[in-house]
């Protein structure tokens, strides 16, 4: 029905030429968490520090902004549901479909574009044990995708949005003031897997 509804559309130039600026802004994303990922290796190792000890330390971080990102830019797709729920399709069919669509989406699988390299890397050139690093990235790609599920909710609860929030903002006060450091646990609980 997407399909057909691209072609049909009074806006259809307009639609093609977002379509393109949105798969060029992809491309562009893509080689900055490619180059991330050997950008944090090499930098890492240049400066004396492991290199697996620094991503533990700032992915708390990144699941922060990784949240936000994904509040204000995956919005849930009800306009493309409202269609399905007039014809004899189960909602539990509809309700596959639209985690499905949200699960394949860029900022959902984006995160792969870093870590599998830098999986790569970890295995290739260091002396950590494969087992270890493959705990440590799936263990990542759980909490990434965790966060897809997160943002279902948050779209749906303004009360949990707040409360997401709120404590994304105590936290970062909690670390600047050095009432507790979170970088320093998010490293221990992330060496521990």
């Amino acid at each position: 029905l997407e399909f057909k509804g691209l072609f049909r559309s009074p806006q259809f130039l307009a639609s093609v030429l977002s379509k393109i600026m949105i798969s060029f802004v992809m491309i562009y994303f893509s080689f900055i968490l490619i180059g991330g990922a050997f950008a944090l290796y090499y930098a890492s190792i240049e400066e004396g520090q492991d290199p697996v000890k620094l991503f533990s330390k700032y992915f708390i971080v990144y699941l922060a902004f990784d949240l936000l990102v994904k509040y204000f830019m995956q919005q849930m797709p009800t306009q493309n549901i409202k269609p399905l729920l007039c014809q004899n399709i189960s909602k539990n069919t509809i309700v596959g479909h639209t985690i499905f669509k949200i699960a394949a989406s860029f900022l959902s699988w984006a995160f792969l574009l870093f870590i599998i390299p830098f999986t790569v890397l970890l295995v290739i050139d260091s002396d950590y044990s494969t087992v270890g690093v493959l705990c440590l990235v799936v263990s990542s790609i759980l909490l990434v995708f965790n966060n897809v599920l997160i943002n279902i909710v948050i779209n749906k609860n303004n009360l949990f949005l707040y409360s997401v929030l709120g404590v994304i903002a105590l936290a970062t006060l909690a670390q600047y003031f050095g009432y507790f450091d979170f970088l320093g646990t998010s490293e221990t609980v992330f060496m521990a897997i």
